[in-house]
């Protein structure tokens, strides 16, 4: 629904644009609202959310800033993360998020439910706080 909305498919004629050519902010965005509606943290389904934020936030952080941070350890992620130029409140969140993430997904700990909005909410606030500006964009 979203892919017709901002007229990138199209039914009618089957032209297509890659998904590169969505910007990173507007894909994240998009996948991290889908995450907020499943709730899937709520379901008893915490490990699952988990990896999948972190799959969106680091895919993300990759396509903007130009870096690798799919193939590494959360631990070797946020190394590379408190190396951009955004700020420290984005950074700690986001090694935050990253950290709680493991922990639920390899430590099997069970955190409290607002713990997974509050990683949530700090990654969309990461891709609305660093999405290009204007300038950048066109």
């Amino acid at each position: 629904k979203t892919l017709e909305a901002l007229g990138i498919w199209n039914r009618k004629n089957t032209t297509q644009v890659t998904v590169d050519t969505i910007p990173a902010h507007i894909r994240a965005l998009e996948k991290l609202r889908e995450l907020k509606e499943r709730q899937s943290w709520l379901k008893g389904d915490a490990k699952t959310f988990q990896v999948e934020l972190s799959g969106v936030i680091r895919e993300y952080v990759d396509k903007r800033f130009r870096v690798h941070t799919l193939d590494k350890t959360s631990d070797e992620a946020v190394k590379i993360i408190k190396m951009l130029d955004i700020s420290d409140g984005d950074k700690i969140a986001v090694e935050s998020a990253l950290k709680v993430g493991d922990q639920i997904k390899f430590a099997k700990f069970k955190a409290a439910e607002d713990i997974h909005l509050k990683s949530l909410n700090a990654c969309i606030d990461l891709v609305n706080n660093t999405k290009p500006s204007k300038d950048e964009v066109g």
